[in-house]
């Protein structure tokens, strides 16, 4: 298991298209197992976009595509 924190991220609504496009930068700061003293930094991009409303037209199921990146390192 890793310690992972969300540092920063942005969203932006296409209401046009019906979906947001989002990017969330997290950082990794050690772990137990085989992430002990683990570092480094990913980036997720990714589009969410509901797929299923409520009666109300509320979403009730959204999609997430995307892709991580990044350094993940292993001091020792």
């Amino acid at each position: 298991m890793s310690i992972v924190t969300v540092t920063d991220g942005s969203g932006c609504i296409n209401l046009a298209e019906r979906h947001a496009v989002l990017t969330v930068n997290y950082e990794i700061t050690g772990g137990t197992g085989r992430f002990t003293d683990a570092s480094g930094n990913i980036t997720m991009t990714g589009t969410i976009a509901a797929i299923l409303r409520n009666a109300s037209n509320a979403p009730a199921l959204l999609i997430n595509t995307g892709e991580f990146e990044g350094t993940l390192i292993k001091d020792n």
